[in-house]
């Protein structure tokens, strides 16, 4: 069950920043670099937050193989 939660958790960090990346790709750049940017965008604490909890999901999966096996 912790598998699929990862996997999920995975597959929205990849969707969410391919969204971002898609929308960003469409905004007309800077010539150089005394241009003021058009668009700026910072993740919010909800992607770090659902970051962390994959990343914790899968050293709890490391680690319960790990004890299962011995």
């Amino acid at each position: 069950m912790r598998d699929v939660v990862a996997l999920g958790l995975a597959l929205g960090h990849i969707f969410y920043i391919s969204a971002v990346n898609d929308e960003v790709s469409q905004w007309k750049r800077p010539d150089n670099a005394t241009e003021d940017q058009v668009f700026t965008y910072q993740y919010g604490w909800a992607f770090y937050a659902a970051g962390s909890s994959f990343i914790f999901l899968m050293v709890n999966n490391v680690q319960l193989s790990l004890r299962n096996s011995q």
